[in-house]
């Protein structure tokens, strides 16, 4: 009667049961500065691959407690000159746009700055430090445990990240063996090959991420896979392929050379 769910449609209810727990332990367990375990484990779940989860989760958790020590810090040298409140403050806005591409952990730390101080500046008649260091630790110990309780105890079951990694593979391995085939008889054009190459950089960053990211679901079967490195190597060849039919046509040995590579590669029939 009911039409079995596909892959992204489960993880889309995980990360939905995950944020209404959020809001739920913020709302009836009546702990203090609770929103932050709302805002932590929003921003955490914000994709859908469990390891990029649990990766996350493990660098928040120890960014978030590095930003709260620097916190702390800060808020003495605040209070021994009043001044020093506009350079950090112009400091951490520059550092927050211009150091996204460093690890995500360096980054909360520089987030936690930027958040913590500017809410609690203007809450300084109400703001003990010693209770916001116990809050924070405390919010943050308990987003981390529900990821890891949620992702390796029970959403783990659903391999949603071996799904993933699988139907990528099929379909960059089909795309791949489909315009290897066009090649041969040149029917596929400058319009088409680009299409194709960002098709397939796109794939292969999705491939990236998968496989770095499954050392936290510690599934070996992704990180010892070789199939992306194989497929580096194709894409190269089919490429070069192309370029040298194009421009270098009369290069035949170069041309039968690539053409075995990448019939061997799909275990196709040499071209006649």
């Amino acid at each position: 009667m009911f039409k079995p769910l596909d892959v992204f449609t489960r993880r889309y209810l995980q990360i939905t049961t995950a944020f209404m727990l959020f809001v739920f332990i913020e709302q009836y367990f009546h702990i203090p500065h609770a929103v932050w375990i709302v805002i932590t484990g929003a921003t955490i779940y914000a994709g859908f691959n469990p390891g990029t989860v649990l990766k996350r989760a493990y660098w928040r958790f120890s960014g978030t407690l590095t930003g709260v020590c620097a916190v702390a810090i800060m808020w003495y040298i605040i209070h021994w000159d009043y001044r020093t409140a506009i350079v950090f403050a112009v400091l951490i806005c520059f550092a927050m746009v211009f150091f996204l591409g460093i690890p995500y952990n360096y980054y909360m730390i520089i987030a936690t700055l930027s958040s913590d101080i500017a809410v609690e500046w203007g809450n300084t008649g109400h703001f003990s430090l010693q209770y916001y260091v116990v809050d924070r630790v405390i919010c943050t110990l308990i987003v981390f445990a529900i990821c890891l309780v949620m992702e390796h105890l029970w959403f783990g079951r659903s391999n949603f990240t071996l799904l993933l990694y699988q139907q990528t593979k099929r379909q960059l391995h089909n795309e791949m063996r489909e315009v290897s085939l066009r090649i041969d008889h040149m029917h596929l054009s400058k319009a088409n090959l680009l299409r194709f190459v960002i098709s397939t950089r796109r794939k292969m960053e999705q491939i990236t991420i998968l496989t770095n990211d499954a050392i936290y679901e510690r599934d070996e079967t992704i990180r010892d896979d070789p199939f992306s490195r194989q497929m580096v190597i194709l894409f190269r060849q089919v490429v070069s392929l192309w370029y040298v039919k194009k421009h270098d046509s009369t290069n035949l040995k170069l041309i039968a050379g690539l053409e075995e590579k990448i019939h061997g590669s799909f275990n196709l029939p040499p071209r006649q």
